[in-house]
């Protein structure tokens, strides 16, 4: 049995080696033992946390989105215009900072541990191959749709509490709220299908700057 209070370390460990091994190979050969090598600890201990692989890629997906949004909450939760909100998603979702993985038996986040987060440790381009993957897998598993749509209507909540309150704060005009929160996530999430697919016209700094005055436009 694992040692008492290991369990957000350890599950931490296991869905980012999980996370990795699905950007590496896909589904068809991820396996308990594939994750537990990857994580650097036994199969036993993955067994424990995880009911099998299903569990694994359900609890991992969620993980995935999760942290986004989890992101996003850090963000808005400062100071600043909702404005800049707004723009910050870019740089949430599209294109992350790559977050180091923690050394081994390193606690990692405190912040996350405490809350019982998972702290996401990938680099960018493995944030693309998971999305494709994931994407590519979800047509045929409704579970996976769940909580997608779950995820995604929290997403969609919270761009349209910034909306209402850049309103309220007279920063952006009055505007019909679920067809502009909508089309604000169509175009991240767009971007963001434009770069898994390797569809890359312009530059990042272009794309930034782009998606900025859009959304400025579009608000103000």
């Amino acid at each position: 049995m694992p040692k008492v209070g290991m369990e957000p370390i350890r599950k931490n460990q296991v869905i980012n080696a999980t996370l990795e091994c699905i950007s590496e190979s896909g589904f068809e050969k991820l396996t308990l033992e594939t994750v537990a090598k990857k994580a650097g600890i036994s199969k036993g201990v993955v067994s424990y946390y995880f009911k099998g692989k299903e569990d694994l890629i359900l609890q991992s997906f969620r993980a995935f989105l999760d942290n986004y949004n989890q992101k996003a909450v850090e963000a808005f939760g400062k100071e600043t215009s909702c404005l800049k909100l707004l723009e910050t998603m870019i740089d949430i979702v599209v294109f992350p900072k790559t977050v180091p993985r923690e050394p081994e038996g390193m606690e990692g986040d405190s912040q996350h541990q405490e809350n019982n987060e998972t702290s996401i440790t990938l680099a960018e381009d493995q944030h693309f191959n998971i999305l494709i993957h994931f994407y590519s897998r979800m047509k045929q598993n409704d579970k996976l749709q769940e909580i997608y749509q779950e995820v995604y209507q929290q997403y969609l909540d919270g761009v349209i509490e910034t909306l209402k309150h850049g309103i309220e704060k007279k920063e952006f005009k009055v505007v019909n709220l679920l067809p502009t929160a909508y089309a604000i996530m169509a175009l991240i999430d767009g971007i963001t299908l434009y770069e898994a697919l390797g569809f890359k016209p312009l530059g990042r700094s272009e794309i930034k700057k782009a998606y900025k005055a859009h959304i400025k436009n579009l608000l103000t």
